[in-house]
This record gives C-alpha cells, structure tokens and sequence, in this order.
C-alpha cells in the first residue's frame, strides 16, 4: 500500500485492528502488566497501545507498520517543500502533510510529556532515527513552519534538539487540529441551516 500511496486501505487496516479482539501475544503481554500492578491493562483498547513499546502480537504488528507506512506517504507532501518560493496551493498540501504526520505521531500513544522519552532507550532510539514518526514531524515542522535555510537534517540533530522541536510541533499540531475541527462544526452547522431554510 505505501509503494502505490493508498492510503485508505492503510487507515481502514488501523480502525480494524481498534475493533478487533485481541491475539493471545497481546493479551499475555497485557495480563503480565495487570501482574505488575496495572490494574486497568486487560481493560485497555487497542487504540490505547503505546506502539513505541516492545510488545508482542499480529495485531500490535500491523498497527505499528500501517502507521508507519502513513507516516512515510505524508512525509512526501512536505519533504520537498521550500517555504520561500511555494504557492499557496503547496503551502495547503504541506500543512496537510504536516497535520497527517502529526496524526500519526499521536497513535504512538505516548505524549511528548511521557517521561519514557526520557530513558537512555529513547535516546538512543530518537538520536539513531528508530521512531520514524518522531522524525518525519521535526522534518515538516521545520520545513512547513520554520525558516527554510535552517532547516537542521534530521540525522545531525541531538536528542535535546528533537525533543525541543518536538514539543513546538506537538503545540502547533494541536492548534491546527483544533482551528480544522472547529471549521468542519462550522461548515456542518451552515449545511443544517440551508437544509432547514430550503425546507
């Protein structure tokens, strides 16, 4: 699906694998947290998963790897953009990309504020370019709303600069999403209204 850019079957896969009960790896690696002392594991959604974790299962498996494939279908719309000569037809498509990319960081389920960033692990998996979702959002942020001729590669900055970047992209995403929602109430409430003039 990410060699032709179908997206949709990648995003119905996503919602498929939410509904889906879960595989015997997943509930084992659940059951083991409930032991822990996570008394709400077994009750977690498949939507809950942190996908950044080591945990076992088809299901687990196709959601990491359809999110990724997304991430690098969205990752074209701003790889190749220059803030300084684009038209305003490309800046659209680049903040979509951007908001794309942005969604998908947010199903790894582990908030920018999640002291898990924090381990040497991540560190190491941010400063070696293990979490794809992770750097194609510093790349469109810096691309989409930074200035162009500072543009940092990804694979040159240090964990701490990601983690800044990070930050300011999780902020500007959010504001976006919500500026986006709040027009799509905007537009419906304007249709329902034609809908009971016409009437």
């Amino acid at each position: 699906m990410y060699l032709i850019k179908r997206k949709g079957p990648l995003e119905s896969l996503i919602k498929w694998s939410y509904a889906a009960p879960r595989d015997l790896p997943s509930f084992y690696d659940l059951s083991l947290k409930w032991a822990l002392g996570c008394t709400n594991a077994l009750h977690q959604a498949h939507s809950k998963d942190d996908l950044l974790a080591s945990t076992s299962g088809l299901i687990f498996f196709a959601k990491k790897f359809a999110n990724a494939a997304l991430c690098r279908i969205s990752m074209e719309a701003t790889s190749n953009f220059n803030s300084r000569d684009c038209s305003i037809d490309q800046k659209k498509l680049a903040i979509r990309g951007f908001l794309n990319v942005y969604k998908c960081f947010l199903r790894l389920n582990r908030p920018i504020y999640n002291i898990l960033w924090q381990s040497q692990q991540m560190r190491h998996h941010l400063c070696s370019g293990s979490v794809l979702e992770a750097d194609a959002l510093c790349d469109a942020f810096q691309r989409v709303y930074g200035n162009f001729e500072d543009v940092v590669p990804i694979s040159q900055m240090s964990w701490e600069e990601k983690m800044t970047i990070l930050q300011s992209a999780t902020v500007k995403g959010q504001e976006m999403s919500e500026a986006t929602e709040a027009d799509l109430d905007a537009i419906k409430r304007d249709r329902k209204k034609r809908k009971i003039i016409d009437m």
